[in-house]
């Protein structure tokens, strides 16, 4: 759960996991009044007519800290808050606690998580420490123990917060991940209009608790992450950045910059009452206007979000001082339930519009803090940017199908309130050196990163889902061994894998790392690089991958459950394991390959940066006769990556259609790219 630009060299690894593939946790919210528009155009009348969402329905008191034991802690129900008043949170109460794996148990599949990246000797040495730490390390393992017991959140959500939050690094690329909506160009202020509509017409359902719960089958999800979804800003820090969520019932207007420029718009009456599409558009088409009128923003301050986290936090407090009304126009900003960027850029293929949605160039018309923004291009293509800290991906997706489907189907978008704009204005922040100057390096560091960052779109159209399933085959487990035979044929060896798996089943749950490298698919690789490659080798890879899905999503990964007693043991002056200061273990938890799946008929695209700098961050989206994978690299060959991926998916399909040529037959792989030594 999601990036390179951590802090120290360890710290750097364990932090990237948990700001990678939709990992993290909720933070907290503070009360604060966003409230604020004062009503300048009356545009609107007419009667609410709000047609039913269609959404996929996704504690007990706390225990004696247990002894430390060989037992897996039970998952225990966490205490309720606050009381739902509706439907959204009902099933809360019985949403376990998330578990603490037996120390047994992860000790003991430590040796089969690092097989397939170390030699003999080293696996070995692996197995022996973590033997060792099976039998010393009872004290952490009882001391994490209690802490699961003892909290009202999760055992991990304080230092999951503190992985995000302490981050000095850069936001866009390596923390932000976007997605596209499966919409094609369309109108620009109509559309950013309608979603406008959209976007408030759920956020109203949210705050009445009307929203249907999400379930995985029978099991009800954590909703806590909808609780973030709105109005949620991270606000800056020289040591450690806020996640601030303003009250629901309190904020009704949205931020809109175009130009650089932000302007407030208020679309949502004091009764609740959302405002026509038609009322928002005129709103947008005046935002327009005055952005046009005034021209490019002088000392555009959303420019720091793009950069250093401690420069920002300082920047922020020079424009707080530089005039009386500077905080109450922050607050204008950062309150807002969601932003919307209207952007020049008008991108048309797939590539073009995964540069667009994850950094827009750096154009300056992006403020990387909020927790959702919406870029609209000229050409009316939708994308959405989400800062990671409070939410992972499943609950963004479910935002975007909500908007999508208001958005393509039978919805008359139409309301009673008024519809007001308002620029958002600073004083005395043009005259001041140090802002200035503070903007102007975040624009260098933003643009730096973009130039090292490199993006290749595999728009693959010769078979998608039902091609894969047709052969009996999970759709993932088949992108996934693609992944790693394509990666195998790029660089001639193997390096860790991340895929990220959800832990929503669990309260205040993230994700959990899915480790997709195993003896099962390296020695499906292999076979198929020496051309011996059988249907049951496959199989038997396809077979394990889903037996690791499972542990990852029942939090019975290795990842999670190591990081815990490692932090555990540190806050407590426990001797170091050596089984963290082993090679294995960072060679297990460097990511070099970074994936997350976020598959759904809304959606066109899923885009992020590599974790770590001689790495990829592949977002994929499987659709029924197609498949869309982002390849992101720091000028590692994303682009030779995306012919490697294309040919090993014709090639393990012709696997299982028995039409696979022999090696004499086939063409030649070309030869594998060398990464350079690890920074």
């Amino acid at each position: 759960c999601r990036q390179s630009g951590l802090k120290q060299q360890q710290g750097r690894e364990e932090r990237a996991q948990a700001k990678r593939m939709m990992g993290g946790a909720c933070t907290s919210q503070a009360n604060q009044t966003g409230d604020k528009i004062p009503v300048v155009n009356t545009a609107q009348n007419g009667s609410t007519q709000t047609p039913d969402v269609q959404q996929q329905q996704s504690q007990a008191p706390p225990r004696e800290a247990p002894a430390a034991s060989t037992t897996t802690t039970p998952a225990q129900p966490v205490q309720p808050a606050p009381t739902p008043t509706g439907v959204t949170y009902a099933n809360q109460g019985n949403v376990p606690k998330l578990p603490v794996p037996a120390l047994a148990e992860t000790c003991g599949k430590y040796g089969d998580y690092v097989r397939p990246l170390l030699t003999d000797a080293e696996h070995a040495e692996a197995v022996a420490v973590a033997e060792e730490l099976a039998q010393t390390g009872g004290e952490a393992q009882r001391l994490l123990e209690a802490r699961a017991s003892e909290a009202s959140t999760s055992w991990l959500k304080a230092w999951w917060d503190d992985g995000y939050l302490e981050d000095r690094g850069v936001q866009p690329i390596n923390v932000n991940y976007a997605v596209a909506l499966r919409l094609g160009s369309g109108a620009q202020l109509e559309r950013a209009a309608k979603l406008i509509w959209a976007g408030a017409e759920l956020k109203g359902k949210l705050e009445r608790e009307e929203l249907a719960p999400d379930m995985e089958r029978t099991t009800p999800l954590c909703m806590e992450q909808y609780r973030k979804m709105f109005a949620t800003d991270r606000i800056p820090g020289t040591a450690r950045d806020e996640s601030k969520t303003w009250p629901l019932g309190e904020i009704k207007h949205v931020c809109v910059l175009s130009g650089g420029r932000a302007y407030a718009v208020r679309v949502i009456g004091a009764d609740g009452r959302v405002a026509s599409a038609a009322a928002i558009e005129r709103a947008l088409d005046g935002v327009q206007a005055d952005a046009a009128a005034k021209g490019a923003a002088g000392v555009g301050i959303a420019a720091l979000t793009g950069g250093s986290r401690e420069r920002w936090a300082r920047a922020r407090e020079q424009i707080i001082a530089c005039g009386a009304g500077n905080a109450a126009a922050l607050e204008m900003i950062e309150s807002a339930l969601f932003h919307v960027c209207l952007d020049a850029q008008a991108p048309e293929s797939l590539e073009e519009l995964s540069v667009y949605a994850l950094h827009a160039g750096g154009a300056g018309n992006r403020w990387f803090d909020k927790s959702v923004t919406y870029g609209v291009s000229a050409n009316g293509r939708v994308c959405m940017i989400c800062e990671h800290s409070p939410m992972d991906a499943t609950p963004t997706v479910a935002l975007c199908k909500h908007i999508h489907d208001r958005l393509t189907g039978e919805c008359a978008f139409d309301g009673a309130a008024e519809c007001a704009f308002q620029a958002v204005e600073f004083a005395g922040v043009e005259e001041s050196d140090d802002i200035r100057e503070a903007v102007g390096a975040a624009q260098s560091t933003l643009r730096a990163l973009i130039d090292e960052t490199e993006i290749s779109a595999l728009d693959f159209t010769e078979f998608g889902k039902l091609g894969i399933v047709k052969n009996k085959v999970s759709p993932d487990a088949f992108l996934q061994l693609a992944f790693q035979l394509a990666y195998y044929r790029h660089r001639g060896r193997m390096d860790s894998v991340y895929e990220s798996a959800s832990t929503r089943q669990f309260a205040f749950g993230r994700t959990e790392v899915m480790r997709s490298v195993t003896r099962e698919s390296l020695a499906f690789v292999k076979a198929m690089a020496e051309g011996t490659c059988t249907v049951e080798t496959l199989q038997a890879a396809v077979k394990k991958h889903g037996q690791r899905i499972v542990e990852a999503k029942n939090a019975h990964g290795v990842d999670r459950h190591l990081m815990g007693l490692k932090m555990i043991a540190q806050e407590h002056g426990l001797p170091a394991q050596r089984l963290f200061e082993h090679m294995s273990y960072p060679r297990l938890t460097r990511s070099v390959i970074s994936t997350s799946n976020v598959s759904n008929p809304a959606l066109d695209l899923f885009v992020f940066g590599p974790v770590v700098p001689e790495g990829f961050g592949l977002g994929y989206i499987i659709q029924n006769d197609a498949v869309h994978v982002i390849i992101a690299s720091k000028h590692q060959g994303s682009a030779q990556l995306a012919d490697h991926l294309a040919q090993s998916l014709r090639d393990m399909r012709a696997l299982l259609e028995g039409t696979l040529a022999t090696p004499e037959q086939a063409a030649p792989t070309p030869a594998p790219t060398p990464a350079p030594t690890p920074a």
